[in-house]
């Protein structure tokens, strides 16, 4: 969604490059970056099954926002590598699942609390849901849907279609995520990633089965 605003090439050019010829002068490499990405995303798992909240957002916000910058770096000091770029996907794989593991475990951590009950809830009890049952099997599919979303787009892109497209990429994810923490609003926005994640999950294979029905058929001709 974000890719469709432009906004992209803004960061790029007045964040991405000047904070990445800054980690370059300080000795950092694009290796580096993954690994303190994905140490601050497990941070913030920890965080959350600590119920610290506010923090954990913060963190896997920030964590998150590393990642924009190891691929800048290796791109500006022409150390890509086929396997720097397994080790960022890979990163962002295991940060995200991390962290949506353990807002699924909120509910087992306050066992004591539990209700499956929806008449006993409030509006905010609904829209926090620390204490939802609910909240795991929504978060099951927030979890399988997100990383499924991933998958398409890497086998997609095998097949010569174009993925960065969608309504729910991993920035809207994250960002989506790091604001229901914030504000405790975790259960809305699970919800919302969940819902809108299995939207483009089934929109990206939708367009992969044009593209490739497309090509099949012009080569049959």
């Amino acid at each position: 969604m974000f890719n469709k605003l432009n906004i992209r090439p803004i960061l790029i050019k007045y964040i991405e490059i000047p904070v990445a010829k800054c980690m370059h002068k300080c000795g950092l490499k694009p290796n580096h970056i993954t690994g303190l990405s994905l140490l601050l995303c497990i941070l913030s798992g920890y965080l959350v099954i600590s119920q610290q909240l506010v923090a954990a957002g913060l963190i896997f916000f920030l964590g998150s926002c590393l990642d924009l910058f190891d691929g800048t770096l290796s791109r500006l000091t022409s150390s890509s590598t086929e396997f720097g770029a397994l080790l960022d996907s890979l990163g962002d794989r295991i940060g995200e699942s991390v962290l949506l593991s353990a807002i699924i475990m909120l509910p087992v951590i306050n066992s004591e609390q539990i209700t499956f009950a929806l008449t006993n809830y409030n509006a905010v009890d609904m829209l926090t849901g620390q204490t939802n049952a609910y909240l795991i099997p929504i978060g099951l599919i927030a979890l399988v849907s997100s990383q499924l979303v991933s998958y398409v787009r890497a086998r997609g892109e095998s097949l010569g279609t174009s993925m960065e497209s969608g309504l729910m990429t991993r920035a809207e994810r994250v960002i989506l995520v790091s604001l229901g923490l914030v504000t405790g609003y975790i259960f809305l926005a699970i919800l919302l990633m969940s819902v809108f994640s299995s939207f483009t999950l089934f929109q990206r294979i939708y367009i992969i089965s044009t593209n490739t029905q497309t090509v099949v058929n012009s080569e049959s001709k």
